[in-house]
């Protein structure tokens, strides 16, 4: 039983390296998304305007801007903050963003656009709008990884060492996933 457990672990260890490798530096990635930008990059234009604008009426405002900068759909999302600066975010998540304060005669606007390879490289990893079978590759993948975790707690003969740190690390995955 033994010999069959060490052959599965190394067939399986093998054939899934390569996306081992991948799942943990796009992991690595994510884990420090804000490093990256967010993997989006943010194309900024200033807009000078005629007259400062008085956020008070914000329904001609935004008209005013559509006219303006040629938008011809309404904001998704209307933020104002109690100083009065106005932001109008169109898309999904404000792929497009127009900014402006009270008493200020210029608009600014930010567009996002995706960094490549980090933004689809982050789609991959979460699975996000990917097609059925790279969602079903990495379901096998974590299952063979699971199988591939659990042959190799069996194929060696452990030490009084090798059992604290196992019930140790097991111990603080416990509390992270608790406290967390």
């Amino acid at each position: 039983m033994q010999r069959w457990l060490r052959k599965l672990h190394r067939w399986l260890g093998l054939f899934f390296c390569g996306l081992l490798l991948f799942y943990c530096v796009t992991g690595i990635a994510l884990n420090h998304r804000r490093a990256f930008g967010y993997f989006t990059d943010r194309l900024r234009a200033v807009y000078p305007l005629a007259a400062p604008v008085d956020t008070s009426e914000i329904a001609k405002v935004i008209d005013r801007l559509a006219a303006m900068t040629g938008e011809d759909r309404p904001p998704t999302v209307v933020k104002i903050t109690p100083d009065g600066k106005v932001a109008l975010l169109y898309g999904s998540h404000g792929v497009v963003t127009y900014t402006f304060s009270p008493g200020v005669a210029e608009v600014q606007r930010v567009e996002k656009r995706a960094r490549q390879p980090w933004f689809r490289l982050n789609r991959f990893h979460k699975a996000v709008r990917t097609h059925p079978l790279w969602l079903l590759l990495a379901d096998v993948t974590a299952l063979c990884l699971l199988v591939v975790a659990v042959t190799g707690l069996f194929i060696f003969r452990y030490r009084r060492l090798d059992w604290w740190l196992l019930i140790t690390g097991c111990l603080l995955l416990a509390a992270g996933v608790v406290l967390l």
